[in-house]
């Protein structure tokens, strides 16, 4: 998959979720819907972490054939930040962590959810 057709799957995913949990469409009475959230993101997280692991891989060569023509090695990594990969690493870096911040969230909706039915099915 495009990395730009996966960035919009994945904001088109992450914009669903957070309005669900804003609305409370995403909650402890329903939590079977948290559950299919949270797989469907930890799938879009491992690609992106896939796309991550691409990226450093170039910035160790970019590291590697620019070093001779930099004085130090921040002022490298300062060129690799501002560089085309650097900026998608840095937003892949962001949007990763972003999704395991939802899926925490998910993950504590679904038990909530669990939970409060195991209660009533004990009542």
């Amino acid at each position: 998959m495009p990395a730009n057709e996966l960035e919009t799957k994945i904001n088109a995913l992450i914009s669903e979720i957070e309005s669900g949990l804003l609305e409370d469409k995403i909650n402890t009475t329903i939590p079977h819907v948290a559950l299919d959230y949270q797989n469907k993101l930890a799938t879009y997280s491992s690609t992106a972490m896939g796309l991550i692991e691409r990226l450093d891989t170039l910035e160790a060569e970019f590291f590697v054939n620019k070093r001779p023509n930099f004085k130090s090695d921040t002022a490298v990594n300062k060129a690799w930040k501002v560089s085309k990969e650097g900026i998608r690493q840095t937003f892949w870096s962001n949007r990763i962590s972003r999704m395991k911040i939802l899926i925490k969230t998910l993950e504590k909706t679904f038990y909530a959810g669990r939970d409060e039915a195991k209660q009533k099915t004990l009542n």
